[in-house]
C-alpha cells in the first residue's frame, strides 16, 4: 500500500502527471454531468408521463362516479371523492363547480399549480345529456423536481468519487508505465556530460520485453556513442585550430616586432639625410624625402596597430576587478596632447568595476576615445561623453558618445573588419585596425559591442561587459 501511495505522491510532483490528472478529471466530470443531465431529463419525462397517466385514470375511473354523486346531490360522497383525487401523487387540488354555481374544494389552492386539467361532468339521462358541473384538477411538478435534485446530488457525488478513484488508479498506472521512465530520461539528459565516456542510459525496470521505451533506451545510448565520437573529433579539431591560431599570432607578433627596428632605422636615416642636405638639394628632392618619411611613419603605424591586435589576441583572459575610473584617468592623461590639440570636451561619469583583464580594458577604452577625438567634425567643438548603466545578468553598459562626423548606416557592418577604412589616409590617418582590436577585446571579455550612428550627427558605441 505504501508503495502505491509513494507512486501517487511522485506522480503529483510531476507537472506532466498533474496535467494528465487534471485533464482526466475535467473530461470525466464534463462527461458525467452530460450523462447525468440526459438521464435526469429522461427521468423527468417518465415522471411527467406517469402523472399524466394518473390524471387519465382519474378521468376514466373517478369522474363518472363523481358525476353520479353530484347528480344524486350527495355532497359528502362528492367531498370524499374530491379528497381521493388529491391523494394522487402530484395532484395539488381538486375544485368542483356544480350547475347551480356551488363550489366544492379539496387540497391546497393557495399553492400555484404547474398545470390545470379541466373536465366537464355530463349526466346521460335516457339519451339526454345534462351538464351537472365542471371539475378542475391542479397538478404540480415540485415533487418531481425535488426527487430529481436529490437524485442528481447522489449521482454527482458518486461520479466524483468514482472519478477520483479512477484518477488515482490512472496515476499509479501512469507512474509505473510512463512517469518513472520519463523521470529517468530527464535526469539523464539534465546530468549528461559528453566527457563521461563510460556512462550509459539504463531504464529502471526488471522486465525483459521490448516496447517503445526499450527502443528509446537503445536510441539514446546510440546517440551517446555517436556524440562521444563527435566530441573527440571536435576536441582534436579545436586543439589543431588553437595551435594554428597560436602559431599565427606568434608569427604576426614576431614579424611585426622584427619590422619595427628597420622601420625606425629608415626613419632616422631619412631624417638625418634631410637635415644634412637641406641647403644643397632642390625643392623636389625635399618633397620626395618628406613623402618617404610620411610613408615610413604610416608603415610604422600599421606595424604598431598589428602588434596591438596580436597582443590583444594573445593576452590571457583574467577575471579580476578592473577599476575603469582609474583607467580612464590614465587614458585622459596619455591623450592630453590630442585632447588639447582638438580642443575637445571629454566628460566621464562614474564607471563601474569591470571583471576582466586591465590591459585589455585599457586598450578598448583608449581606442574608442581616441577614435572619437580623431573623427571630429570641423564645424563644432568635439564633445565626448562616457556614461554607464546596469544591464541584465550581471552585465553593465558603457557608452562612448560623440558629436563627430558620424557613420553612414550603410557602412556599419564594415567598420569592425580588419583594415577597413571609410576615409582616405590624408583625410583621417589610420590603419583600419582600431575597431577590429576593440571587437577582439570585447569577444575575449565575453561581452558585446554595438553602435548607433548617423552621418554628420555623431556616433555612440555601446560596450556590454561583466560587472565585478
Amino acid at each position: 500500500m505504501n508503495d502505491y501511495l509513494g507512486l501517487i505522491r511522485k506522480s503529483f510532483e510531476n507537472s506532466l502527471a498533474r496535467r494528465f490528472v487534471f485533464i482526466t478529471l475535467l473530461c470525466s466530470s464534463i462527461l458525467a454531468v452530460f450523462i447525468t443531465c440526459v438521464q435526469l431529463f429522461i427521468d423527468f419525462q417518465n415522471e411527467q408521463r406517469s402523472l399524466d397517466n394518473s390524471i387519465r385514470k382519474v378521468e376514466t375511473a373517478i369522474v363518472p362516479s363523481l358525476t353520479e354523486s353530484l347528480w344524486a346531490l350527495d355532497d359528502i360522497l362528492v367531498q370524499s371523492q374530491l379528497t381521493g383525487i388529491t391523494n394522487v401523487d402530484g395532484v395539488l387540488f381538486a375544485k368542483l363547480t356544480d350547475s347551480d354555481g356551488r363550489v366544492l374544494n379539496a387540497g391546497d389552492q393557495a399553492q400555484p399549480a404547474s398545470e390545470t386539467h379541466d373536465f366537464v361532468l355530463v349526466k346521460d339521462n335516457s339519451g339526454d345529456e345534462t351538464k351537472v358541473g365542471e371539475l378542475a384538477i391542479g397538478i404540480t411538478y415540485e415533487h418531481i423536481f425535488e426527487e430529481l435534485f436529490n437524485r442528481a446530488v447522489i449521482i454527482f457525488l458518486t461520479n466524483m468519487l468514482k472519478t477520483l478513484m479512477v484518477a488515482c488508479i490512472l496515476l499509479v498506472i501512469y507512474q509505473l508505465l510512463i512517469g518513472r521512465h520519463l523521470s529517468d530520461i530527464t535526469r539523464f539528459a539534465t546530468d549528461y556530460d559528453p566527457n563521461e565516456a563510460e556512462r550509459k542510459f539504463k531504464l529502471n525496470r526488471n522486465t525483459n520485453y521490448s516496447d517503445e521505451f526499450t527502443k528509446l533506451e537503445h536510441a539514446i545510448n546510440s546517440w551517446v556513442e555517436t556524440n562521444l565520437t563527435h566530441v573527440e573529433k571536435l576536441k582534436l579539431a579545436n586543439e589543431r585550430i588553437q595551435n594554428v591560431n597560436k602559431e599565427l599570432s606568434t608569427f604576426t607578433y614576431s614579424l611585426s616586432h622584427d619590422l619595427k627596428s628597420p622601420i625606425n632605422t629608415v626613419n632616422v636615416l631619412l631624417t638625418e639625410a634631410m637635415k644634412s642636405s637641406q641647403e644643397k638639394q632642390s625643392d623636389e628632392f625635399n618633397f620626395l624625402m618628406e613623402t618617404a618619411l610620411k610613408t615610413n611613419r604610416r608603415m610604422g603605424n600599421i606595424i604598431d596597430d598589428t602588434l596591438q591586435y596580436a597582443r590583444a589576441n594573445e593576452e590571457t583572459t583574467i577575471d579580476e576587478a578592473v577599476d575603469s575610473n582609474a583607467i580612464m584617468r590614465e587614458i585622459l592623461n596619455d591623450l592630453n596632447g590630442e585632447i588639447s590639440s582638438a580642443n575637445a570636451d571629454v566628460q566621464v561619469d562614474e564607471l563601474p568595476l569591470i571583471k576582466g583583464n586591465p590591459v585589455l580594458v585599457r586598450t578598448l577604452l583608449q581606442n574608442l576615445v581616441s577614435n572619437a577625438i580623431k573623427f571630429r567634425a570641423a564645424n563644432r567643438t568635439p564633445i565626448i561623453k562616457l556614461t554607464s548603466d546596469d544591464a541584465e545578468d550581471g552585465y553593465c553598459e558603457i557608452r562612448i558618445e560623440d558629436n563627430g562626423i558620424g557613420i553612414d548606416p550603410r557602412y556599419h557592418h564594415k567598420i569592425f573588419k580588419q583594415f577597413e577604412k571609410l576615409h582616405t589616409y590624408n583625410e583621417y590617418p589610420g590603419t583600419g585596425l582600431g575597431l577590429s582590436v576593440c571587437r577582439k577585446i570585447v569577444d575575449k571579455l565575453n561581452g558585446t559591442i554595438d553602435l548607433f550612428s548617423k552621418e554628420n550627427e555623431g556616433t555612440t558605441f555601446t560596450v556590454k561587459l561583466k560587472v565585478a
